[in-house]
């Protein structure tokens, strides 16, 4: 079988599984602080990915993996003639975070790849709102509280902004470890 009959065949099927996937259940709410919002597992994700890949001839596989001394999240997903699409997400990854925490980060990301990938909502689009008040942002905002004034002024300094909401998300694990150096008078990397 040539390689374009094979990509053929994926791309084919891979129509046919987008056509009849639907959006998973909302089965779980996160709360954290006045806000909460429901969301999908990713045992709800993965029911509905399976339910309409599998009888179009597609399976998913997910690992994380070391690649360049940093982890990453490598998505495989194949059809019978072979054909396959890999994704790999780099996962900002604290080292010294605790297994459970990495775990957490891991499932995370599974789920908003397999979402992204298939194009299903795992959660309500607020258009990032959500991120303004997320667990991170709440974290960073306990730290600084309870931060001498200079303390803070450097932390400002270093975070380039004045706000805790003018820290872009992608940046927010960096806001915590630097607030948490600042805040134990350790040297910040």
């Amino acid at each position: 079988m040539t390689e374009q009959a094979q990509v053929n065949k994926f791309d084919e099927a891979f129509v046919k599984t987008q056509s009849v996937i639907e959006n998973p259940e909302f089965d779980r709410v996160v709360k954290y602080g006045n806000t909460s919002f429901p969301y999908a597992s990713l045992e709800a994700v993965l029911k509905v990915v399976k339910k309409a890949a599998n009888p179009n001839g597609i399976h998913v596989t997910q690992w994380p993996q070391l690649l360049n001394e940093k982890i990453v999240l490598i998505t495989r997903i194949t059809h019978l003639s072979g054909e396959s699409r890999e994704s790999i997400l780099p996962l900002d990854l604290n080292p010294s975070a605790k297994w459970q925490e990495k775990g957490s980060a891991i499932t995370y990301a599974r789920r908003y790849v397999l979402c992204s990938i298939f194009g299903i909502f795992g959660e309500e689009d607020d258009d990032a709102i959500s991120t303004l008040n997320s667990p991170k942002r709440i974290e960073i905002e306990g730290l600084i509280e309870e931060m001498t004034k200079d303390q803070k002024a450097k932390f400002w300094n270093l975070a380039k902004c004045k706000k805790l909401d003018e820290i872009p998300v992608d940046r927010l694990d960096l806001a915590i470890r630097v607030a948490t150096a600042i805040l134990n008078n350790q040297e910040v990397k």
